[in-house]
């Protein structure tokens, strides 16, 4: 019972700590993608059903979307019954969706 009890907090750290590491690449990144965004002038441009009263650099998914995916592969193993190329192409698939929508008004 004790050994199953500290595996269980061995994986909840685990788990806390990819989060954490998540979060930071994230905010690591997004800048960066957005001062690239900035010098190719690439701008989501207020009108039609947009909410936002100025331009807004577009794509910082591109930050999340890669933190994510670093993440994901760390966590996902060979030996688990996880059908991972599936998983991945799926995320691929919505990235590629997701870019098509920041790049095409």
């Amino acid at each position: 019972m004790h050994k199953t009890k500290l595996k269980l907090e061995i994986k909840a750290v685990y788990i806390l700590l990819l989060i954490v590491f998540a979060f930071v690449l994230a905010v690591a990144t997004i800048p960066q993608i957005i001062k690239v965004i900035l010098g190719k002038k690439i701008f989501d441009t207020p009108g039609g059903r947009k909410i936002h009263k100025n331009s807004t650099p577009s794509m910082g998914g591109i930050g999340v979307f890669m933190s994510f995916i670093i993440v994901a592969m760390l966590t996902v193993h060979e030996s688990s019954n996880f059908n991972s190329p599936y998983y991945y192409c799926a995320l691929i698939i919505l990235f590629f969706t997701g870019l098509r929508d920041d790049l095409i008004p």
